[in-house]
């Protein structure tokens, strides 16, 4: 009988992980978990998987959610005498939570081929069964390097050789993946497990180096290479750690592909160009940072301070901006905006007003506005000053509650009645 549950680390004791990590990890599951989604955990009680538990527990938890929402599932390959104790130990573990475990029957013989067929029809049934969204496996940069191998060895191409990512759509579960843990090699992950007390035991059927090519592998190959890479720790190695940047260059290339939101602009704010980052800014790096100047051509004259800078600044500020190359860096509520501008055209105002006579479309200067209530007839529109207060707020005050950036607080429509804002048009901007 096992001496803490799931529902003991839940939100208990802090996880020992460092914190960029954890910050990292908890941001990209932000990208994809929310607050109505339904995820799928598929257990055994090695430590990666159940760090994992215990890691979306906690991220759960900090998030308000639903523990309601998470599913676990556990797959007895009845392959060995232990397995019957294994799924003793997970009933126990996770018995305040929704666990369902699948036994295989002996009917087929119990090769590498066969079991994984099994595994996947059960996984599949099972998220179908309850709508999931997000299936989560406990794959780690190990498994990742391990699978590149092995890829490479039957013959891959590029696409293949990236294996195993954070997240995609699994082409057999024809559904989203997530793999949490893919930054974290085996052995970060059970040194973790070790220092926060996590209980987990290994898989015998890894010990067997004739089970499985993987096995082999783990076994006999690269316990030599992390002696070649002249540390004798698996924790701390330049072979994983040269995988492991090789990983984060490719997967960037994936980001950079997707990552610039081009915003619609008006030419009479002479903006060349104008982007919404669409990355994290805990994700970012020096070399992300290099790579998106290059793609807009304004890596000109850059040196290797003015990288750090741009790059801590983006990384630390949340509210405010840098302008470098004739372009401005705005970071705004999370957001990173990239406009190419000439200097100070954010503090441009535009001094233009109309009177509201009838209930219809009106323009003001370059937008239109549908006025449709009776109340708003004999009132002015316009564009705000710096010094127009907003139910007691000044403009600035009102704009970063209502996430307006700093660049647009001047291009705001308000109606006025006796010198007082009453209306804001705050979903109506000129770029």
């Amino acid at each position: 009988m096992i001496k803490k549950t799931l529902k003991d680390f839940f939100g208990i004791k802090p996880i020992n992980l460092s914190l960029e990590n954890h910050d990292i990890i908890f941001t990209l599951l932000q990208k994809h978990i929310k607050s109505d989604s339904k995820i799928m955990i598929c257990v055994s009680w090695w430590a990666d998987s159940i760090f994992l538990s215990v890691l979306l527990l906690s991220f759960f938890k900090k998030n308000k959610l639903s523990d309601q929402n998470i599913y676990f599932l556990h797959l007895n390959h009845s392959t060995r005498k232990n397995n019957i104790k294994d799924q003793k130990f997970i009933e126990d573990f996770f018995k305040w939570y929704n666990l369902s475990i699948k036994k295989r029957k002996n009917d087929t013989k119990p090769t590498e081929n066969n079991l994984r067929k099994w595994r996947y029809e059960e996984i599949k049934k099972e998220s179908d069964k309850k709508q999931i969204d997000f299936i989560l496996f406990g794959h780690n940069l190990t498994d990742r390097i391990e699978s590149s191998f092995m890829n490479i060895l039957r013959w891959c191409s590029l696409q293949w050789f990236k294996s195993m990512q954070f997240h995609e759509k699994h082409h057999i579960l024809k559904k989203s993946v997530l793999r949490p843990l893919i930054n974290l090699s085996k052995e970060e992950i059970t040194d973790i497990c070790k220092k926060n007390k996590i209980p987990y035991i290994r898989d015998e059927s890894n010990s067997d180096p004739k089970t499985s090519l993987r096995n082999f592998l783990r076994l006999n190959i690269f316990p030599q290479l992390y002696i070649l890479s002249n540390k004798q720790t698996k924790t701390s190695n330049s072979f994983i750690q040269s995988f492991q940047k090789i990983y984060e260059n490719l997967d960037q290339e994936i980001i950079l592909q997707n990552q610039f939101e081009d915003i619609i602009k008006s030419p009479y704010r002479n903006c060349k160009f104008w982007y919404k980052l669409n990355t994290f800014k805990s994700l970012l790096t020096n070399e992300t940072l290099v790579q998106i100047l290059q793609s807009l051509w304004i890596y000109q004259n850059i040196n290797q301070k003015n990288i750090n800078e741009v790059t801590s600044f983006l990384k630390n500020k949340d509210q405010w901006f840098k302008y470098f190359n004739w372009t401005y860096f705005f970071v705004s509520h999370s957001q990173i905006y990239i406009i190419q501008a000439p200097k100070n055209f954010r503090t441009k105002t535009i001094d233009k007003k109309i009177t509201i006579t009838n209930l219809w479309k009106h323009k003001l200067w370059k937008i239109e506005l549908d006025i449709q209530e009776n109340k708003d007839i004999w009132q002015t529109l316009r564009f705000p000053k710096k010094w127009d207060k907003f139910r007691n707020k000044t403009r600035n005050q009102y704009c970063v509650n209502q996430k307006i950036p700093i660049f647009r607080r001047s291009f705001i429509p308000v109606l006025e009645k006796n010198w007082k804002i009453i209306k804001t048009f705050k979903d109506i901007y000129i770029i």
